[in-house]
């Protein structure tokens, strides 16, 4: 069998790469050795941080992906990848709208972190993420494509969340 992309780790990130890829166009082969997916995603993280979120402009938060961006490297004493802070950020609002259309919703909530309680909100929490995780990986079951269909470009797809 021939693939384009082969994941390792059907955990958050690798369902969301494999999910991605496959829904351009790309055969992905997904890569798992356990029994259960999702990984910290599933059993550990409780969300996911994001800025300028629809959540966010609806609830009224005020802060901005340049409020976000300055804080981090400020944080990081500049030591951060500037380039990957910007590209994360950007697509971070993004990302909570792609991963809701696949079937794991979230809720805008505040960090339950002491240090984070007068911070704006940013945190982003699953809504049923166990079905949440299940849908996802159906949509992706779904979506994927034969190993022998050999229609894939690179060119069909740009998203980068």
């Amino acid at each position: 069998m021939n693939f384009d992309i082969v994941v390792v780790g059907a955990v958050a990130s690798g369902i969301s790469a494999a999910l991605t890829a496959s829904e351009c166009g790309a055969k992905v082969a997904l890569l798992e050795k356990g029994d259960k997916f999702g990984g910290a995603g599933m059993f550990g993280a409780q969300g996911l941080f994001a800025v300028e979120s629809r959540a966010q402009k609806e609830a009224g938060v005020k802060y901005s992906l340049k409020d976000a961006y300055e804080e981090i490297i400020n944080y990081t004493h500049h030591s951060s990848n500037a380039l990957m802070v910007k590209a994360i950020l950007e697509e971070s609002a993004a990302t909570i709208d792609w991963m809701a259309e696949s079937g794991l919703e979230t809720e805008l909530v505040t960090n339950t972190q002491e240090v984070h309680q007068e911070h704006p909100r940013t945190y982003h929490q699953f809504i049923d993420k166990f079905n949440g995780f299940k849908r996802v990986m159906n949509n992706f079951f779904r979506k994927r494509r034969s190993p022998y269909d050999r229609n894939f470009s690179r060119k069909n797809c740009s998203r980068t969340g």
